[in-house]
């Protein structure tokens, strides 16, 4: 988006990694320090417009400075796949998945930015390009910017599947 765009894009885990902004939490890994975050964001971003991307940034950006928050959904089966992939520990991994079912990116995104800066866009089994065009589009007309649009919970309660991710019977 950033290429197509012709602006900078920007990692907020990066930026939290180069500039050592993160502590070792031994239970939960590594946590950054938000308030140090936000100054080398800001910093970052001094020079004009940036695509930002992390799923910290309800925490570190303000309304003021964002004109769109897309959060991408996914499949929490085909997120259990990538995070087998990627080597992730099946605690880790089964987090992030419940955290996908429960929409709790989409609801801090609202609850930081507001309903008519976010766009709620299902990214399974879809390509780049594709995603990729919803998000311009999105940018650019306020009513296609939608919250509500995925609902994983209900159908794996249904089907019963809701254990494989919480770890209940």
């Amino acid at each position: 988006m950033a290429k197509r765009l012709n602006i900078k894009l920007v990692d907020i885990n990066k930026v939290a990694r180069q500039s050592r902004l993160l502590e070792d939490d031994n239970e939960k890994g590594f946590k950054p320090d938000i308030p140090k975050l936000k100054k080398a964001l800001a910093k970052d971003l001094e020079d004009g417009s940036a695509v930002v991307f992390g799923h910290l940034l309800p925490a570190v950006l303000s309304r003021k400075q964002v004109d769109l928050v897309v959060v991408l959904r996914c499949s929490p089966f085909v997120l259990m796949e990538r995070y087998q992939t990627r080597g992730y520990g099946e605690k880790k991994a089964k987090d992030n998945a419940a955290a996908e079912i429960l929409d709790l990116i989409l609801a801090d995104a609202v609850r930081a930015f507001g309903k008519s800066l976010v766009a709620e866009i299902d990214s399974t089994n879809r390509t780049p390009e594709d995603v990729l065009e919803e998000i311009v589009n999105a940018f650019g007309k306020k009513n296609l910017r939608k919250q509500g649009v995925v609902d994983w919970l209900t159908p794996l309660a249904e089907e019963g599947k809701l254990n494989i991710f919480f770890g209940f019977r």
